[in-house]
């Protein structure tokens, strides 16, 4: 059986923090991180598919504990309408599993609802913060009703299309040993989450530990080796080895405003791809740039359920 190669990036977070966020995703985890590094704080991020909370305790014992937590049918709407095809039985099993072990293991925790109106004040309280806090009854921020952060002078911070347009300047020639061809529609598709991005986040905020894999997949969509390529149409015979690219940088297209629509995009796209005539025969020539936090077939469901698939 032939392969598809998948090239996968990750961000690792430092490991010596002193405050150990834990929490599955939609539970609001991302959003209490960014109020810990707007207070100043170091933080290490754990999550059920990572479980490196008790390694993490081990080695930093005084480390104190926040694990964001969810009305459990709430989080099962907010699950099944970001992943439709996740299977919820088993996603609820695991966060269960897992806020059980994190309250077993810590000593010294304190566990977050931000649907309930978590509050600064219990926060910095347990944080052992006195100055610089938000007011003790402000609440901390959440996405559920798609609120905005708060802006931030324009000329303080580069716009990601920017920085991207920056590192598209080459000073060297490149020796083409193969042609890439980018699957129609992911380039459109990237140049709306940027858009997006740079319209509600100044660089500095939300997106910023997502660069990387903007920078991975932008570099594809304007390397100088990719050629002209129409799925509808037959390739020309040549010498010059092909290789298929899907690009898709899935956490920052889940991130931005409007992150529904964006994903049925790519998953429509992505299902194009499957059932056109290259997919199959070329297997082997196949490239998937999944960039994300999110495991495989969390992010694209039972569409990756191959054996030839490796991870």
């Amino acid at each position: 059986m032939r392969p598809l190669h998948l090239i996968a990036a990750a961000c690792v977070a430092r490991a010596q923090n002193a405050v150990l966020l834990c929490g599955s995703a939609h539970t609001g985890t991302h959003h209490v991180k960014l109020a810990l590094e707007a207070l100043g704080l170091d933080v290490t991020v754990d999550h059920p598919h990572l479980a490196r909370y008790e390694a993490h305790l081990a080695a930093h014992p005084s480390s104190k504990v926040l694990l964001t937590t969810r009305d459990a049918g709430r989080w099962r709407t907010s699950i099944q309408q970001s992943r439709p095809e996740a299977a919820l039985e088993k996603a609820q099993a695991r966060r269960e599993a897992y806020e059980k072990g994190v309250r077993a293991a810590a000593t010294t925790l304190l566990e977050l609802d931000l649907e309930a109106g978590a509050s600064y004040g219990a926060l910095c309280a347990f944080l052992g913060i006195s100055e610089g806090c938000p007011a003790a009854t402000d609440t901390l921020p959440r996405n559920l009703a798609m609120q905005k952060p708060p802006k931030i002078a324009p000329q303080n911070h580069e716009s990601v299309s920017s920085l991207l347009a920056m590192a598209r300047v080459r000073s060297t020639v490149v020796a083409c040993k193969a042609a890439l061809l980018v699957y129609p529609g992911f380039e459109e598709l990237h140049r709306t989450a940027i858009d997006r991005a740079d319209e509600e986040w100044p660089l500095g905020w939300e997106l910023r530990e997502f660069l990387p894999e903007v920078f991975v997949v932008d570099s594809v969509l304007h390397h100088p080796c990719r050629a002209p390529f129409d799925p509808s149409q037959k390739l020309p015979l040549v010498s010059t080895p092909r290789l298929f690219v899907v690009p898709a940088a899935w956490r920052v297209l889940s991130l931005v405003q409007g992150a529904q629509e964006l994903l049925k995009r790519a998953w429509a796209l992505f299902d194009k791809v499957v059932a056109g005539r290259y997919w199959e025969p070329l297997m082997e020539h196949h490239v998937l740039l999944h960039i994300s936090t999110a495991r495989v077939v969390d992010a694209w469901g039972r569409r990756l359920m191959d054996h030839r698939l490796i991870v």
